[in-house]
């Protein structure tokens, strides 16, 4: 919630601005089971959230103009209820041989959108006796269900040092954009590798005290192509539209136990 008023006419700039933001909570459960020694598994639900905007905007251009009365009206961010259930291994206990210690992880995940959660707004024009003078024709659209599964295997070579390898494919909820809007994703490949450690107990006056991780993550989406129905507002045609590309990142985070 909030309110933006603007006044050119002002030489102070007397314009103010008020944006509220509400608490929002989403409901988690799980729960986990470790039926022989060294595998868990696990169940977890995620319940869905979003944050919706709802913003009038007052806009005051001069005195021969009237006031430009808008509401800016849509959703800033959003989650599905998503429905995870994963397995671990942990192979150590069948070798004495240290630096063959591993741990394997797989899981699947299924996202379920029952809200409209893309960042779109919908903006409305109002006369001074607030009437409607005009408003967007795009609406947010519904995204489509969608699933992932992901494998991951770490080394623990030393105690306080782990090495980690990750594969995902994720499904896109993304539908084809068949209006003017334009929402780019595709179904895509998660390559990932990270390390984590801490520092050797003899450089410290306690252990556990000093610890890093660092991880590389690249995503290679698959080229996807549509036809658009309409291009601009009021334009109609059949542009094609192609997608394809990857991206990738890299976080270092240093932790420090006091």
């Amino acid at each position: 919630q909030g309110n933006v008023s603007i006044d050119f006419r002002s030489d102070n700039n007397a314009h103010t601005t008020d944006v509220r933001v509400n608490y929002n909570f989403a409901p988690v459960l799980g729960i986990t089971a470790s039926p022989i020694e060294g595998l868990e598994v696990g169940f977890v639900w995620r319940g869905s959230h979003r944050t919706s905007l709802n913003i009038p905007v007052d806009v005051i251009v001069s005195e021969q103009i009237g006031a430009i009365h808008t509401s800016v009206k849509g959703v800033a961010f959003g989650e599905p209820d998503r429905f995870s259930l994963g397995a671990s291994y942990d192979f150590s206990s069948l070798t004495d041989n240290a630096l063959s210690r591993f741990k394997g992880r797989i899981e699947f995940g299924y996202d379920h959108y029952r809200d409209d959660v893309a960042s779109i707004s919908s903006v409305t024009l109002f006369d001074d006796a607030g009437g409607v003078l005009d408003t967007s024709d795009e609406r947010p659209f519904k995204f489509d269900d969608a699933w992932y599964i992901a494998a991951s295997l770490d080394w623990m070579p030393f105690d306080a040092l782990t090495v980690t390898a990750g594969y995902a494919w994720h499904t896109t909820p993304v539908p084809a954009q068949r209006g003017i809007l334009n929402i780019l994703d595709a179904s895509h490949h998660t390559v990932s590798f990270g390390l984590a450690g801490w520092l050797p107990e003899t450089w410290l006056s306690s252990p556990r005290q000093i610890g890093f991780s660092t991880a590389a993550t690249f995503n290679i989406f698959q080229k996807r192509e549509m036809d658009k129905h309409e291009i601009l507002v009021g334009h109609y045609g059949y542009p094609g539209i192609t997608f394809e590309g990857f991206d990738c990142s890299w976080h270092f985070t240093l932790h420090l136990n006091f």
